[in-house]
């Protein structure tokens, strides 16, 4: 089935030792969101997320509608893209 992202993302392979290492280091990090540097980060995730919004409205003709109901329209991703791309 095609979901529309076929070769948007490169594949890789993992490595499980890699992963269980990136996995234990991010267990050992403190919470600490008064932080400068934790604040600069989320500071600029946020504008680049609205860049990639506002890209993907203005640029590609995306229109985001928002979802009041329950349950989702969709049975999942692959079922949302097929139905939005095609």
């Amino acid at each position: 089935m095609r979901t529309g992202l076929e070769g948007a993302v490169p594949q890789v392979k993992v490595s499980s030792g890699r992963a269980g290492g990136y996995l234990y280091y991010f267990g050992t990090l403190r919470h600490n969101p008064s932080d400068l540097a934790t604040r600069s980060s989320y500071q600029q995730l946020s504008i680049e997320v609205l860049q990639q919004y506002k890209f993907a409205e203005h640029c590609m003709g995306i229109c985001f509608e928002p979802w009041f109901e329950e349950n989702e329209p969709y049975g999942g991703s692959c079922t949302m893209f097929a139905k939005v791309r095609y």
